[in-house]
């Protein structure tokens, strides 16, 4: 007697069933491709310079990232004499990475550091990274607000898949000292980030941030410390 071809179907059906079944109660991941979760550590009154993201694999599939880019949409920091530093539009990578299950990634204050010229460091000071001319500022830096996300790319069974976060900032404002995940929409007025007797010391990015007045004072453009929302 031979066996019907659709009770053969229905029973290759029933055990990929139990078997994604298993993987999913017993393993928490997914059994099919699926991109990674990233999500940062709470870090309610905490410090500013230690901001850890959590970068998960939902598969069972192992990842390796070809990259795993820490993209900074916007980094606003003060020195010591209360000279800001805006910095927009960069990204910086510490090269390879793999996701199994998971691991922590520093998308963090670290991508902005001074040396001992007085340089400022723009990136990872063991990866990727640019370095400006000797500066006046004078360490040590202070994180006023942080607007970042992570990026990659990956390749598995033959598939390239590329992912990103969603944005972070931190703090959610100047009172509240945690991440915000998402759509910052009620953040529009930007003057409450300003320091209180700071002065604007040097910016950098790949748009405009800020212009001249007429008597020949810089001002701040009115997005200049506003976070870019994700579509």
């Amino acid at each position: 007697m031979q066996n019907h071809p659709v009770l053969i179907i229905l029973s290759l059906a029933a055990i990929f069933a139990t078997l994604f079944g298993f993987a999913e109660l017993f393993l928490g991941r997914h059994p099919w491709l699926s991109l990674p979760d990233i999500e940062a550590r709470d870090s309610v009154n905490g410090s500013s310079r230690v901001l850890p993201f959590t970068v998960r694999n939902t598969s069972i599939f192992a990842i390796r990232t070809s990259a795993l880019n820490c993209y900074v949409n916007l980094a606003y920091v003060m020195d010591a004499n209360r000279k800001t530093i805006i910095l927009r539009d960069f990204s910086y990578s510490k090269g390879a990475v793999t996701i199994e299950p998971e691991v922590n990634y520093y998308c963090d204050s670290e991508i902005i550091s001074m040396d001992k010229d007085r340089r400022l460091i723009l990136g990872f000071p063991d990866g990727q990274h640019l370095a400006s001319p000797p500066s006046d500022f004078v360490p040590p830096l202070t994180v006023i607000k942080l607007c970042v996300g992570i990026t990659g790319n990956y390749t598995t069974l033959g598939i390239k898949r590329n992912f990103r976060s969603a944005r972070f900032q931190w703090p959610a404002d100047p009172e509240n000292r945690q991440w915000i995940k998402g759509t910052i929409a009620f953040d529009d007025d930007q003057s409450k980030w300003v320091p209180l007797s700071s002065k604007l010391g040097a910016s950098y990015g790949l748009r405009a941030l800020t212009a001249k007045n007429a008597d020949g004072t810089t001002h701040l453009l009115p997005d200049a410390l506003k976070c870019d929302v994700v579509n």
